[in-house]
């Protein structure tokens, strides 16, 4: 009977908290779709810090950050969400596309690079009222 009884009072002190998490979370859904991702960043971080996370909450935020880009946060919380089912297909194809984002990132920055190393432009010289003799 102690036992059912403490089991009940939990259920009744979490349904309260379960509530509150379901309703964060079709707020973060409906941001998401309007467009706001900053808030169901916002959102879904706060739900996690409570101590309440799942694969799907990693992945949905993974998927706001991707929104925004701000792909090394995508990729962590997508990670995050492979460790705790890693045969998803969805968070597998979102790992995928990550990879492709960031290899396209580091090959854009290295054609800027080679660009701005291929520039032939001639220093210039410095003038003489600029010359060391001068600031002695």
């Amino acid at each position: 009977m102690k036992k059912f009884l403490i089991t009940f009072l939990l259920l009744l002190i979490s349904f309260p908290l379960y509530s509150d998490i379901q309703t964060d979370l079709q707020k973060a859904q409906d941001n998401y779709k309007n467009g706001d991702y900053g808030q169901t960043i916002k959102i879904y971080e706060t739900v996690i810090s409570n101590g309440f996370s799942n694969p799907v909450i990693y992945y949905n935020l993974a998927n706001s950050y991707m929104k925004i880009n701000e792909i090394g946060k995508a990729s962590l919380n997508n990670e995050r969400a492979l460790m705790l089912t890693p045969r998803d297909k969805d968070i597998r194809t979102l790992k995928t596309d990550i990879s492709k984002l960031i290899k396209e990132t580091i090959i854009g920055f290295q054609n800027r690079c080679d660009i701005i190393h291929n520039i032939d432009t001639p220093l210039l010289e410095v003038e003489e009222k600029y010359s060391k003799e001068k600031y002695k």
